[in-house]
Parts: C-alpha cells; sequence; structure tokens
C-alpha cells in the first residue's frame, strides 16, 4: 500500500474532467488500495475551486452540486485528513522563509511534510506529493518529498 499526498489541484482533477482526471481517478480507486492523505484546507479548497468553474460556467450547476456532493462524502469514507493544528502551522511559517509560497501552498506543504514524518516515525515507506502545480511540485522536492503531476498525464 502507498500514501499519496493530494494537494486541492490534484485532488479537484476528480471531480472536473481535465487533464490528468482519468490518472487521479486510477490512483484513487480503491481497488488500488493506497492511502489518500488531504490536508483539512482542502476540504474549503477543493470547493471554492468548483464553484469558481460553475460561476466560470466551465461546469453546469447540476455538475457543480454532484461533484461537491462527491466531494464531501470521499472526505467522509476515503480520505484521510492532517489537521491544520500548531505543528502544521510553525511548519508552513518556516517554508515561508525558506521559499516563495502563498500561505495556502505553505499549508499544503506542510500538511504532507507533517504526515511524512509520521509515517517514516512508524517505519512506514514515504508518502508521495500529489499536484497539479508544478512550482509547488519542486518546491515539495526540494523538500524531500517524493513528487508527481497529474497534469503530466492525458
Amino acid at each position: 500500500m502507498a500514501t499519496y499526498f493530494l494537494d486541492s489541484s490534484a485532488a479537484v482533477k476528480r471531480y472536473v474532467t481535465e487533464t490528468g482526471s482519468a490518472w487521479m481517478n486510477r490512483l484513487v480507486d480503491a481497488a488500488a488500495g493506497h492511502l489518500i492523505t488531504l490536508s483539512r484546507l482542502a476540504t474549503v479548497e477543493v470547493p471554492a475551486g468548483l464553484a469558481r468553474r460553475k460561476r466560470e460556467a466551465s461546469i453546469p450547476d447540476n455538475h457543480f452540486r454532484d461533484s461537491l456532493n462527491a466531494f464531501l462524502r470521499a472526505v467522509h469514507s476515503q480520505y484521510q485528513l492532517i489537521e491544520t493544528d500548531e505543528t502544521v502551522c510553525n511548519l508552513a511559517r518556516d517554508l515561508i522563509v525558506r521559499h516563495p509560497l502563498r500561505a495556502y501552498d505553505a499549508v499544503q506543504l506542510a500538511s504532507a511534510l507533517a504526515a511524512n514524518q509520521v509515517l517514516l516515525k512508524s517505519n512506514l515507506s514515504a508518502l508521495t506529493f500529489i499536484s497539479a502545480d508544478a512550482r509547488l511540485t519542486t518546491l515539495a522536492q526540494a523538500e524531500g518529498l517524493a513528487t508527481d503531476n497529474p497534469s503530466l498525464y492525458p
């Protein structure tokens, strides 16, 4: 079983058909047996991304509602959430000092790093950080995480 951390740009690909969506759906398929982790922050960012697409008319209202409901169900049944606690916030602050990061990207990366530390301390395999943001993926690599970008897979 592999562990993956999805930032919001990757997670939204499960709910909106775009480059990388098929790859994401295979990765998170229950039959694959992977542990999928998200920052608690994604429970706000993914709905925000879906709502933006609805406002821009790139998805119809019914697709927005169906996608939002599917995401919220997955939050409760498929995803392991990494809480935005003091440890994550302190780490995010440190990341902002080291790298040119927006605040929410720093929280996403800090969440992944905190989850990875727990895995390694438990003698489990390191996680892979999944993001459709190439800049964030590069910074995750600089912080020692294995990474992948669903946008690279048509």
